[in-house]
């Protein structure tokens, strides 16, 4: 006979206020995702939110204050709690039952269940490429594509990978957190995006993007202004080649640089922390110019990316919103300008950062919030 106990506990899942699940990758809590999760948590009790995150995360420490609703990856706990979920907002473009325990054969009857569910792309980045070869329209169920700014809108819905009323330009839910606290600093953040091509560490030691870099931070030139400067400097590579990290630890670099690993540094951190961004195609580079700090793009190998890496989008970079080089002793050149400069964002740049961004506030949350509600209620 069921316990009386059990039996209440079962009647008040399937009786319970709204799920909405929440996740990024699968294994982190630092990016859009948490922020739209601790917005939950904090301004909607009336929303059951869950946080989807692998047991042995670095991150989950960033949901002790949450931990009772967060639900490790790939359990057959989540499978219970998709099948009843109302939403499901995710920074990844992975389909849901990437998330999943391995179903048995009846699992393509219960991906039917999840795949009616409202599903929410919060990004990581924002969208600037030609995307539509990595967006398998048929495979990826999107009902709301969050936008952070007004060229990425205007430019998805014009290709309409997804239906053009699924864009919705909110801001990114990290954004409400985006301050910049690096007054009285001088750092300088390195922060080169990855390569499609590079699979194996033998490629990336064979690699332009490994000589370009180990040429830079090797460069006796540039340690010596740093060093007379008071200037320190992070580099801190994607996530897809956080793995490589130990070819550059291996160098004896000066104590001015610091080689930054995902477990022991935040980009958020690291973005509000530093005076001045060093990147080559990342999307971190519009983070940065929101909080109106200067910026260098540093594209040494930009044929070689848009052949095997992304294609060109709306975005040009040579006229983006910082100076373009391709070259070391330029980005040497705009580095030490930027320095003498006291850390000044150009007015050029500056006016088209505050075209690019119309949203400057903190209530990115509520916007993606109220897009949320307003889709539910009409499905």
């Amino acid at each position: 006979m069921i316990k009386k106990k059990s039996m209440n506990k079962l009647f008040s899942f399937f009786n319970s206020r709204p799920i909405w699940l929440v996740c990024e990758r699968g294994d982190d809590a630092r990016d859009n995702g948490y922020w739209m999760f601790k917005y939950l948590q904090e301004n909607h009790p009336e929303i059951d939110s869950k946080y989807v995150i692998t047991r042995d995360s670095v991150d989950r420490k960033n949901l002790e204050p949450w931990s009772k609703d967060v639900l490790t990856n790939k359990s057959w706990k989540l499978l219970f709690y998709l099948i009843k979920t109302e939403c499901f907002l995710t920074a990844h473009f992975f389909r849901i039952d990437y998330y999943l325990p391995r179903l048995p054969k009846i699992g393509r009857f219960i991906w039917s269940l999840f795949n009616c569910k409202t599903t929410i792309r919060l990004q990581h980045g924002i969208t600037k490429d030609d995307l539509r070869k990595g967006y398998k329209k048929e495979n990826i169920k999107t009902n709301i594509f969050i936008c952070g700014a007004v060229p990425e809108y205007e430019y998805l819905k014009q290709q309409q990978i997804f239906p053009p009323e699924s864009y919705r330009y909110t801001g990114f839910a990290r954004y409400d957190g985006l301050v910049n606290e690096a007054e009285g600093n001088r750092q300088i953040l390195i922060m080169p995006t990855w390569r499609l091509w590079i699979k194996t560490e033998e490629a990336f030691l064979q690699s332009d993007y490994y000589r370009a870099y180990v040429s830079l931070l090797t460069d006796a030139h540039f340690q010596q202004f740093l060093q007379q400067n008071g200037l320190h400097v992070v580099f801190y590579m994607h996530y897809e080649f956080q793995k490589y990290t130990g070819v550059f630890t291996r160098l004896n670099l000066p104590s001015c640089i610091t080689i930054a690993t995902q477990k022991e540094y935040d980009v958020q951190a690291l973005l509000r922390q530093s005076n001045l961004l060093v990147t080559d195609f990342s999307s971190v580079a519009f983070d940065f110019a929101y909080l109106q700090k200067p910026l260098i793009y540093y594209q040494f190998d930009e044929e070689n990316y848009r052949k095997g890496h992304y294609s060109k989008g709306y975005f040009d970079y040579h006229e983006g919103l910082g100076p373009w080089t391709a070259h070391k002793d330029a980005l040497l050149h705009e580095i030490e300008k930027c320095v003498v400069s006291k850390f000044e964002m150009e007015n050029k740049y500056r006016e088209r950062v505050n075209k690019f961004f119309t949203y400057h506030d903190q209530n990115n949350c509520e916007r993606i919030y109220q897009e949320v509600i307003r889709t539910i209620r009409i499905k």
